[in-house]
This record gives C-alpha cells, structure tokens and sequence, in this order.
C-alpha cells in the first residue's frame, strides 16, 4: 500500500533497473506527469522496449493499479546515452557502478562527471565503505 500511495503522488520516480537477461543495469528517471521514461545507458544495450518492462514491472508492484501509470503504450522511452554526454562506461563489468554514481548525481543536482578506470575503482571503495556502516537489518 505505502509504494501505490507514493506512486500515485509522485511527479517522478527514480531508481536503477537491470535490463537482462544479460545481467546490465541502468539509472531511470519516470517523469509520472508527461509519462516519459528516461533510461540512462553508459552501453549500447537499452532500448524502448526496456522501457516498457519498467512499466510493467512498476505495475506489478502495485498489483496492476494503473492510476499512477496509465497504459503502456501511453508512455515514451527517451534513452539518454553517451552521444548525450553521458559518460561512456569504460569496461564490460560496471554498469552498477555507473547506475549509482549517474542516480547519485541526479538526486543532488550535480553533472556527471568523466568516468575512467581509476575513478571507478574508487567509488567501488565509496559505496563498499557506505555499505559497511549500515547496520544489519534485524
């Protein structure tokens, strides 16, 4: 109940989504009032149609509800990519690193920056540091 209450208030949604089967995630923005979904993808692998399994997804976890979301086909996939100046993810294995550290920078209104080998490596370090000051969940 909490989540369809959030979503049908909310003016935007934002989280991170593995487009699989292969095992890629990407950073989305859903823009609830024009119905726009934006996927960031530092590859090549999203497409519109990931972004209608966002909206699918969304829909089962709030039991089919559709007043947050309308039909499927009543929404747009934009996918911002590196032609866009987004960073271009720089090996095969860090798409969840990229999908953090793009959210990240969007939640505080910051542009993304360059992203090389190096600073990946250390914001694996940052979110593994984050990571170990959470405390257990009971």
């Amino acid at each position: 109940p909490h989540v369809r209450a959030t979503l049908r208030g909310a003016k935007f949604s934002d989280g991170t989504f593995n487009i699989g089967p292969m095992v890629h995630w990407v950073y989305f923005t859903m823009d609830m009032e024009h119905k726009i979904i934006y996927l960031f993808e530092p590859a090549s692998y999203a497409s519109e149609d990931h972004g209608h399994q966002l909206i699918r997804m969304m829909k089962d976890m709030v039991d089919d509800d559709l007043r947050p979301f309308g039909l499927d086909d009543q929404w747009l996939t934009r996918i911002v990519t590196p032609a866009n100046g987004l960073p271009s993810q720089c090996d095969g294995k860090s798409c969840g690193v990229y999908a953090a550290l793009i959210g990240e920078h969007i939640a505080t209104g910051r542009n993304v920056p360059a992203i090389d080998l190096e600073s990946i490596a250390e914001q694996r370090a940052h979110m593994f540091a984050v990571l170990q000051q959470v405390p257990p969940s009971p």
